[in-house]
Formats: C-alpha cells, structure tokens, sequence
C-alpha cells in the first residue's frame, strides 16, 4: 500500500461523501471520521468547487483524484490547488491541451505537490477501516475509444467497514468492459458515469455492480441531455435509488460502515459534516446480508396487516404473502416474492430500499455486524425463483439454492436455475462441448436464446469451474 496518507487509530464515527452542485461538471468530496479529505474532480468553472469547500470547513485536502483532463471535471482545480494544502494529486497521466489542464499542472509543479499517475492496483489508507483504491486505469492505455479521455478516466473505490463507493469519472463502455472481465465487484453507492450519457452504465455493468444509490451530477437544462432517458430506465430496472444534482441540489451521503443516510439540497454549514436541510425524510440503507434478513424475517412474521404498509405492497399482496408462507413455509430469499401475482422485480426493489422501522433497523445492524459481505451479497441479489417447466425433466432439478458449475453440469442439473428450460439448458450443454468453457456469466450471452435477461437471472447462481472430460449429453 502507498504510505502517502498516515493511518490514524480507528475512529469511531460517520464517513460524509459529498456530491457538490456545480452544474454540468463533477466534484466530490470524502470527509473520514478523522478527518481525512479526498477530493474527486474539480469542475466546472474557475470560481466554483474552492468557496464550497471552504464552507464544509475544508483546511487541507489529503488526496486529489482529478479522473481527467476535461474542463467539466478539472476546470476549477487551480483554485482549489491555489486555496488549500494538498498532500497528493493524482490524475490518469494523459496530457490535454487546454489552457486549464496546463494551469493545473503548473499549480502541482510550483507547489511542489506530490504528483502521482493514476494506475490500477494502487490503495491509499485514509482511517484504519477506510481506504481508497485505484481500479482504473491500467499499464496498457486504452487507445481508439470513442473518447480516449473518457475511457481512460480514474476509477476509485473507497470502502467504509461493509460498505462500498463507486467513482468512475466519464468512464465509457470500454472501460466496463475491462473492469467486468477483472470481476468488479458489487458496491452499494455508485457515482453514475459521465453524468448519465448514454455511453455508460450498461445493462451489464450495473448488473455487476448493484448499486443501491447512484448518484447523478448534470446542470439543470444542460445542452447534452444528460442523463440520458435510458440511462435511468437502466438504473431504475437495477433497483437503484437515484439522486440528480439537476434535481436534487448538492447530495450528501453519510455512511457509519453499515448503514447509509441519503440527504438532499444540502446547504453546507462550517463544519466537516453539513447541516440537514432536505426534502423529506432521508433514505436509510444497511448493508447487504443483514438487511436481507431483516426484510425476511418481516416477510415471515408480520401479519397481513402489517405486511400491507410496507412499500408496493398494499392489503391484496399482503394477504397473498400469508397465504404463500402457510402453504411454503417460510421466505428464504426475496426473489420467492415473483411467485405472488402483482409482485415484480420492481416491488422487490422497493423493499431493497425502503425506509426501515427502528427494530427492523436495530436488528439489521446486529445482523450485518455478524455477517462477512461476499463479493455478490449487495442488495439486488440476482437469480429468481426455480421456475420447474412442465416435461419428464422437471422431476430431476436439483433444490433451488444450489450453485450450478456451468462449465460441468448437465442438463438436468442446469434446468435448476431461473430462467432455464430444457432447450437452453441443451444449447449451454452444446455450446460449451462445441466452443469449450465458459469463463464469466456474459460468455452465455453466445449460447442460442440466451439473453441480457436470463444472465440476469442466472448470475450469482453459477460458478465456472475447469471443464472435465465428459460424455456428450444424451438428446
């Protein structure tokens, strides 16, 4: 690990990432409960991020991650740099010939900044359970994009106890492509990229990721379009819940390391954390495995009354809820809801994110205290219910929890997982003696009638283990 932020003693406390409202461009701010502050980006005019910042009390800045050289996310830098002492500058290492990417790096050169360029596998500790590291970019440039700037864009994760933040700057589909095949991991705050274009956050990408909060910055009217209509469509169907500076003024998230707590139009106070001032209540969210519990335990013991107050759910479905757990025992995972008429993916997201009663929320926090996070255990687990066709093979699924080896199963075996009938099943078979194994969930994507949708469906219920030697399967 780089030994350029001093490690201090765990500090007990509240982790602030600030989205600041500066328009069409991006600037965020991490406060650590010792705090520690990280810059990301500076954008979009001269005079904007600097007088921000001092209002949140800033006096120095640990870290800056500038992703890129574009003027919407570099634009005030120099200021910034002129304003406060800066421990690190970091940026992808791709020059730009503007006048503001030259400013700045006089700035870091005159200062005498310590300069460092952006690499993948890089991690800087901030507090003892904080640390910042650098998935993108990698050794080899990425050359002949559609924005070589863009797709080159620093991409940090920061992680807080169970929890997970997203950067990604202007990152393009190039970019998740690359992280998708090192097997990113799920996060639950993502800082949507390039402001929600279109050339970003793919189906796949936040399959992968499952964010719970994206968060957006765009300038109301902007001349772009961002965020694009699709875009949100994309995040929405992914059960995020979505936050726009163009709507929601400057956004602050506030994690402990197990919870969230989502405030909007925040009006910054002197001091480290900002002074409440949103619309309506905030969101609070806990961290994945805990949390799912809680909800299932809800599910298996409110009573229909109780279970009809609950977000998409109403009177209908919560005696449908009843009926289902006496007649099947007890809910084990919530994807089971899509066997109740009325209840969607979208129902299921809601409950994801909802607001949580103080004993729900009390339990959940004891859970997830005891509950390692898995790489795949964010909320928005994927894999639906066994859906058992009707046909002579039905009978031979395995039970519905069991995680498939795509690369050895048969047939039979593969019918267990959502979304498989007989036919796919023998296509994945066929496909995988024809082509050999398959190395991640989107190489499916090759097998006929299989699409975005059933990999949906099916990831987080297969492994790929190495192929063996096999007999064809029978017809």
């Amino acid at each position: 690990m780089l030994g350029l932020l001093l490690s201090l003693a765990a500090v007990a406390g509240t982790m602030t990432v600030d989205e600041l409202d500066v328009g069409q461009g991006d600037s965020l701010l991490v406060t650590s409960p010792a705090g520690k502050r990280v810059l990301i980006d500076a954008g979009t005019g001269k005079h904007d991020v600097a007088p921000m910042l001092k209002r949140r009390g800033v006096e120095k800045l640990d870290l800056i991650i500038a992703t890129h050289p574009h003027a919407d996310h570099i634009g005030g830098m120099d200021e910034v740099l002129d304003a406060f002492e800066v421990g690190v500058y970091t940026d992808n290492g791709l020059p730009h010939t503007t006048s503001a990417y030259t400013q700045v790096m006089e700035r870091v050169e005159d200062k005498g900044i310590t300069y460092r360029t952006a690499l993948a596998g890089q991690v800087y500790n901030l507090d003892d359970d904080i640390k910042v590291e650098i998935l993108h970019p990698q050794e080899r440039v990425m050359r002949n994009t559609r924005s070589d700037l863009n797709s080159n864009s620093v991409v940090a994760r920061i992680t807080h106890g169970d929890l997970c933040f997203l950067f990604t700057g202007d990152a393009e589909d190039p970019t998740e492509r690359i992280l998708l095949r090192k097997e990113i991991t799920s996060c639950q705050v993502l800082k949507v990229a390039h402001h929600g274009s279109s050339h970003s956050s793919s189906f796949f990408w936040l399959q992968r990721i499952k964010p719970e909060i994206a968060l957006i910055s765009a300038g109301e009217g902007n001349r772009y379009g961002h965020p694009d209509h699709e875009t949100i469509g994309r995040l929405t169907k992914a059960g995020a819940s979505i936050y726009r500076t163009d709507l929601h003024g400057a956004i602050q998230v506030r994690s402990t390391g197990e919870s969230i707590e989502v405030l909007t139009n925040v009006e910054p106070a002197a001091s480290p954390v900002a002074e409440r001032a949103m619309v309506g209540e905030p969101v609070r969210l806990t961290a994945g495995p805990g949390r799912e519990a809680a909800i299932l335990r809800d599910l298996n013991t409110r009573s229909a009354d109780e279970l009809e107050t609950l977000p998409g759910i109403g009177r209908d479905r919560g005696e449908a809820i009843v009926a289902w757990r006496t007649k099947h025992g007890d809910f084990e995972r919530l994807e089971q809801l899509l066997d109740i008429p009325g209840i969607g993916p979208g129902t299921i997201a809601m409950l994801r994110i909802s607001p949580m009663t103080t004993e729900t929320a009390e339990s959940t926090a004891v859970a997830s205290t005891h509950t390692e996070r898995s790489p795949s255990s964010s909320l928005g687990e994927n894999g639906g219910p066994p859906r058992l066709s009707q046909g002579p093979l039905a009978a031979n699924r395995p039970a519905g929890g069991v995680i498939i080896d795509v690369n050895n199963a048969n047939v039979e075996a593969l019918l267990s997982l959502p979304g498989i009938g007989p036919q796919k099943a023998k296509a994945i078979v066929s496909y995988r003696e024809s082509n050999g194994a398959f190395g991640v969930v989107e190489d499916l994507d090759a097998v006929p009638g299989i699409g975005p949708g059933t990999i949906a469906n099916i990831r987080g219920r297969i492994r790929f283990g190495e192929a063996e030697a096999t007999q064809p399967e029978s017809p």
